[in-house]
């Protein structure tokens, strides 16, 4: 796992196309976070959900359904959602999965 999503070796084009999908990693939590850049139908998101926590949250370019360029931008998002909406303490971490969810 990294603590930055830059070191994870991936670009961000991969990520829009589906090659790869980012979970997120909290040093006190069990439960581990997916990112969703990509919807069902396609079209640009931004979710971090887990089924376990049931938890969901969408930044406001995803529920816009837009796109973002940079891998520190969407960091620094995920970051800011865990802030303000969930309970923690913990480090972040990242890693990447070959499966692709949507929720």
């Amino acid at each position: 796992m990294e603590k930055n999503i830059k070191n994870l070796g991936i670009s961000i084009d991969n990520l829009y196309n589906e090659k790869k999908q980012i979970n997120v990693h909290l040093s006190d939590k069990q439960h581990v976070y997916t990112l969703v850049l990509v919807g069902r139908d396609k079209t640009p998101d931004f979710l971090l959900s887990s089924f376990s926590a049931n938890y969901y949250v969408r930044s406001n370019k995803g529920m816009n359904r837009q796109k973002y360029y940079s891998l520190g931008t969407i960091q620094s998002t995920v970051k800011r959602l865990i802030n303000k909406n969930i309970d923690t303490n913990g480090k972040i971490s990242y890693s990447l999965t070959n499966e692709i969810n949507y929720i």
